[in-house]
């Protein structure tokens, strides 16, 4: 396509367009692409520069971002417009009166326009984090996961004028330990609580996390910042206990999932048998699976990047595992990603196969609230149990090995002492 090209659609069917103006009594074409999103009833213009590739690839992420329930334009200009995520610097750094303060709200507006490189979820988080801490100090309830928009947008209105001076080390100290008292004496929710609260802490420390601070420049942040000097509750064990008999879960699995849903069977396989997380599998594409060397490489693609640096490795594939895939991939040989879904977008693109997976293994006795995560930790277990190395069972999960230890292994074997005489 030549440089004077209009308009073309993208590998998702998206328009991008050349606007046109009038320039000395003459029409002219813009050097940038231009994408348009309708919504509320307005247009809305994205400049996505003068590539035609970058332009394209920036139109379907927009794209995939605005189909992601909850998501609005103005966070999609405030993340992929420099206009509107300048505008945004200025405003949060621009000149306040004396009594004006800097509100929670502020400071997340100002953390979206900074934070571009980090990924949407823990954007995210972080920012949910902050809300739910100033949302306690503020004595309202929790937001619930079942809460419509309406009910979201009333409790951001009342939390997000909350000040970022409030924040104080014994504002944030009392609600921690109303949070606590709120559990009783029952041992098991304390301690929960106390990982979820430490949680909110180390998510809400980010936000004004040291090398952030030149960024924030003409923002009116409190001295000292918030959130320092906040020392971590104590926390339960958070080692892996195996209840799972591997052998029997498999031999089950053989008999129906690999018999009835052959996605499902593969998705079981990647989790268990390879030690994948499960956006991992959701995203693994053909080409990072070489069925002859029996590796699958986690790496960063078009639609994935990994979870961290350590994350992106080579991890081996069992014989048994490798011609499995072989016979599955080689029966559907046009496609792209190992398993078959939507198109990729904000949400879990194998989300049919995954949910057919879940409801099977908790019927077959893995409760645990995250049945796909607890496989990944079963994986971990088998692999300290071969080898009796921390290191190796890191590697194989792509995990610090203090992770590994504390969350990922599992005894499998029993420890027996046999006393003399007895």
């Amino acid at each position: 396509m030549s440089i004077q090209s209009v308009e073309f659609r993208t590998r998702k069917g998206n328009r991008v367009y050349r606007r046109r103006h009038t320039k000395n009594g003459q029409e002219v074409l813009a050097s940038h692409f231009t994408f348009r999103v309708k919504q509320d009833g307005g247009s809305h213009y994205f400049n996505l520069g003068t590539t035609k590739n970058e332009a394209g690839a920036t139109a379907d992420e927009i794209a995939a971002f605005l189909r992601v329930e909850g998501n609005t334009v103005k966070e999609a200009l405030l993340r992929y417009s420099e206009k509107h995520k300048n505008k945004a610097l200025r405003e949060a750094k621009a000149p306040k009166p004396v009594e004006a303060i800097l509100t929670v709200g502020g400071i997340i507006t100002a953390y979206a326009a900074i934070s571009a490189h980090l990924s949407p979820t823990t954007v995210k988080n972080n920012t949910a984090a902050l809300r739910h801490v100033a949302a306690g100090i503020l004595g309202l309830d929790k937001l619930g996961v079942n809460q419509t928009k309406a009910q979201r947008l009333k409790w951001r209105s009342q939390v997000d004028p909350f000040p970022v001076s409030g924040f104080t080390a014994q504002q944030v100290e009392e609600f921690r330990q109303n949070e606590i008292r709120k559990c009783g004496t029952n041992f098991k929710k304390r301690g929960a609580t106390s990982t979820t609260l430490n949680s909110y802490m180390r998510s809400c420390r980010s936000i004004f996390a040291q090398k952030l601070i030149p960024l924030y420049e003409g923002l009116n942040l409190p001295e000292p910042l918030p959130f320092r000097g906040i020392a971590p509750l104590p926390e339960p064990s958070h080692r892996y206990q195996s209840k799972i008999g591997v052998e029997k879960l498999i031999e089950e699995a053989k008999k129906s999932i690999y018999i009835t849903n052959k996605d499902a069977w593969a998705a079981f396989l990647l989790c268990f048998g390879v030690g994948l997380r499960r956006e991992e599998i959701d995203k693994l594409m053909i080409e990072q699976v070489d069925i002859e060397d029996r590796r699958v490489w986690i790496r960063t693609t078009e639609f994935f990047r990994p979870k961290a640096k350590n994350s992106e490795a080579s991890v081996d594939l069992s014989p048994p595992i490798a011609a499995f895939l072989k016979e599955y991939l080689d029966a559907i040989p046009e496609r792209k990603f190992v398993l078959p879904g939507r198109e990729v977008s904000g949400k879990l693109r194998c989300q049919t196969t995954f949910r057919a997976l879940m409801k099977w293994l908790r019927e077959n006795g893995v409760s645990e609230r995250t049945p796909l995560h607890t496989l990944r930790k079963e994986a971990g277990s088998l692999i300290f149990e071969k080898s009796g190395s921390i290191d190796l069972t890191a590697e194989f999960l792509r995990n610090d090995p203090r992770i590994a230890r504390e969350h990922y292994i599992g005894k499998k074997s029993r420890l027996e002492l046999e006393l003399p005489g007895l």
